[in-house]
């Protein structure tokens, strides 16, 4: 079965101009990324499906594996969901297996997470495999009337963070799934039949504000290790 791995890269983003080759640390942001897939040899392809000739240009220029996606119009939309992009680059592409979802707005990936996530999927038990962190914040939600109401505990019998194991929040670091789940069944996760790597909450911090910049180069700087120069 094909492995092989997508990073969605569209241009027009409206929180950060240019986000996707926006330089952090003095490299384009997805270059952190593309830098971690270029050693994954378990993966047959790497591709970058984008509207932008520059990311396009970025991205082959970081990393000789990269073949690139043109995609249509139609799924350049800020209104586009995730799954029909993917959708749309499975068809124009007619690459099929299990794909690999990367998003570079997560850039401190390592490659032994995609590794983990590569050896469950082969393994035949599961249709799909995502990342998450744990979270320990204790969530409200607001009722119809303005009253709160808690979501992951009892008031009663608050938890010590010590003795809560937490709760799992999707990373966004990756999404891999069996192809044939995204067009049958036009999910990226199964509901019965998915599994998770964990990554660790100092290094999941997704870059979606202006605000987030120094915290990420800062991130990056503390937990992301360079594949290509890791003798």
């Amino acid at each position: 079965m094909k492995h092989f791995a997508l990073i969605l890269a569209r241009s027009g983003s409206k929180s950060i101009r240019d986000k996707n080759i926006f330089p952090i640390n003095g490299l384009p942001l997805i270059a952190y990324c593309l830098k971690v897939l270029d050693c994954c040899h378990f993966l047959d392809d790497i591709w970058v499906s984008t509207d932008d000739q520059r990311i396009a240009d970025v991205s082959q220029s970081i990393s000789p594996r990269v073949k690139i996606n043109y995609r249509s119009q139609s799924s350049s939309q800020d209104k586009c969901s995730s799954i029909d992009s993917v959708k749309d680059f499975l068809v124009s592409t007619q690459e099929f297996g299990v794909i690999y979802l990367i998003q570079c707005t997560s850039p401190c990936l390592k490659i032994n997470y995609i590794k983990q996530a590569y050896d469950l999927i082969n393994s035949g038990s599961w249709d799909s495999v995502f990342s998450v962190t744990k979270s320990h914040h204790l969530r409200w939600s607001v009722n119809c009337d303005q009253s709160v109401s808690p979501l992951n505990f009892n008031p009663q019998q608050r938890p010590r963070r010590q003795d809560w194991p937490g709760d799992l929040i999707e990373s966004g670091h990756f999404y891999v799934a069996k192809t044939k789940l995204i067009l049958e069944k036009n999910l990226l996760q199964s509901e019965s039949k998915s599994t998770i790597v964990e990554i660790p909450n100092c290094m999941s911090l997704e870059l979606d504000e202006l605000w987030q910049i120094p915290f990420i180069e800062l991130m990056i700087k503390l937990h992301y290790e360079d594949p290509q120069t890791i003798k």
